[in-house]
């Protein structure tokens, strides 16, 4: 009984690393396109603040609101 627990055990942990394995690199390519896009935004930001003479801080959501 104890062999049997362990060789499913050690199965599920096999499973678990292929598993693993398959999906790293979809998870790696999201990853480095979401770091590409937070930088493409900051980019922007700090070039459309340079633009109108503002930095982004200056910008507060709650004027634009009507507040």
């Amino acid at each position: 009984m104890a062999s049997s627990s362990r060789a499913k055990r050690t199965e599920q942990k096999e499973f678990i690393n292929a598993l693993t394995l398959s999906v790293q690199p979809a998870i790696d390519k999201a990853s480095s396109a979401e770091a590409q896009l937070a930088n493409q935004s900051e980019t922007a930001d700090s070039q459309s603040g340079d633009r109108w003479g503002l930095s982004p801080s200056h910008w507060r959501p709650d004027h634009a609101a009507g507040n």
